[in-house]
């Protein structure tokens, strides 16, 4: 879950939080003849008309004035004119200081503007009011989300549920956090909940298929995204969520057909165009993979991952230095990017350059310590440079880390001839072809 920028939330983020109309007093039950309602039922545009004309009625005062300034502060803050919301808000609170929803309100107009510290505040003030108010609830449980707090936002989800088990878009947002834990069963049972509560939600079908992806559960997962495609033809995610999944598979033309629906759908979807890269890449069709990662990054030039892909194809065909320049400018982009760091080492490994190899090696291993792979890299970056020391460590570590790794024994026993060590080296040779027949008929994972 990443920080949205101030005054550039996308529709995804905002439906994660609640607004909501104040309740309505007597003489407010006249508003909805203003077209001042502060649900979607009317348009946002007429009701900024309708509220503005009650307001100015004279008709009414008090909390039935506090209302109609709530309202149309919901109205302003769907057109996106967060700071025309804020003031509205601003009126509404003065006018009923001990009622908690333009707090609330208020709060997720802060919030959308990014100002997290007066959105928290107003959170915390509606809670005080009312501490069993779900939809602050929620919105708080959001900010701590965003701000990766991650046990605070559960904790706030958990309250939100207790008093109303049917709330959905607590489920699914206390399913992102555990989605951005890795806790992928708890983020599972928790769209799962909120699909059996509202089983036409795309978003839970959505979400729910990704972490069935990402654990492995292809065949649930395209189940899953053909049951929210059923639901929303049009939504280009959709396709690019059902599309990694075929890739996921091996089911190249799939794939490439769901990649091409969702760019027909929006020509600037970049993931898209960045999947459909790796597609083309796995086939070693690099000049196909470089032209659709040219144009995920003339889309998106912060995507980190487009230039890692375009990176690793031109380290395929042979075009070093524009490997290292995307390959640099990926884990500029995003410094947790392993795979780019190992993959410009082995590049610099070939150029010589051990001591920029073993640091690149080290950063990736600093990323993902269970790694044993990139041991191994940097084994062979040590033994390159002559620190057979350092290589011999480093291939220890893979194998602790991976008892089955059968290379990691043939090159540490190669490591242990080169030193006249006999005995180690006919040892690992023995181990790696133990590992290596063991590899062969154990049976295959089912994908």
């Amino acid at each position: 879950m990443v920080l949205a920028p101030a005054g550039r939330w996308n529709a995804a983020t905002l439906a994660a939080l609640v607004l909501a109309a104040l309740a309505v007093p007597a003489r407010a039950q006249f508003l909805p003849t203003f077209k001042c309602t502060g649900n979607p039922d009317v348009s946002w545009t007429e009701q900024i008309a309708g509220c503005t004309d009650a307001i100015g009625s004279g008709h009414f005062s008090g909390i039935d004035l506090a209302k109609a300034f709530n309202d149309r502060g919901v109205a302003y803050f769907n057109t996106r004119d967060f700071d025309r919301a804020i003031a509205d808000y601003d009126r509404s609170i003065s006018l009923a200081p001990g009622v908690a929803v333009p707090y609330n309100s208020r709060g997720v107009a802060y919030a959308a503007k990014g100002d997290f510290a007066r959105a928290l505040a107003d959170y915390n003030q509606a809670l005080k009011l009312a501490p069993h108010y779900t939809y602050a609830l929620n919105n708080r449980g959001f900010l701590y989300a965003l701000h990766k707090n991650y046990d605070r936002a559960i904790t706030d989800y958990d309250a939100a549920i207790e008093v109303n088990p049917s709330y959905v878009t607590a489920y699914i947002n206390r399913g992102d956090v555990y989605a951005a834990k890795d806790d992928h069963a708890h983020a599972i049972s928790d769209y799962t909940q909120a699909i059996r509560l509202d089983p036409k939600n795309v978003k839970a079908y959505d979400y729910r298929g990704l972490q069935y992806a990402m654990t492995g559960q292809q065949d649930f997962a395209l189940a899953d995204y053909d049951t929210a495609i059923g639901l929303n033809s049009q939504n280009p995610d959709l396709y690019t969520g059902r599309g990694d999944v075929y890739r996921n598979k091996g089911d190249r033309d799939h794939a490439l057909a769901d990649f091409a629906k969702a760019i027909a759908l929006d020509p600037k979807h970049w993931l898209a165009y960045d999947l459909e890269g790796r597609v083309y890449q796995s086939e070693g069709e690099f000049d196909s993979a470089l032209v659709t990662y040219n144009a995920a990054i003339a889309i998106n030039p912060n995507d980190s991952l487009a230039y890692d892909g375009r990176g690793v194809a031109y380290k395929a065909k042979g075009e070093f230095d524009r490997a290292v320049a995307d390959l640099t400018r990926a884990v500029e982009l995003d410094p947790t990017d392993a795979g780019a760091y190992s993959n410009r080492a082995g590049i610099y490994q070939g150029y010589g350059k051990f001591d920029l190899a073993i640091a690149d090696y080290s950063k990736a291993i600093d990323i993902i310590p269970t790694d044993a792979e990139a041991y191994v890299f940097r084994a062979a970056a040590y033994k390159a440079k002559g620190d057979l020391d350092g290589a011999l460590a480093d291939y220890d570590k893979a194998i602790a880390l991976d008892p089955q790794y059968a290379d990691a024994y043939r090159l540490r026993g190669a490591l242990y001839q080169d030193r006249g060590d006999l005995a180690r080296a006919t040892a690992d040779y023995d181990q790696e072809e133990r590992v290596g027949l063991h590899s062969l008929l154990a049976p295959k994972a089912k994908k």
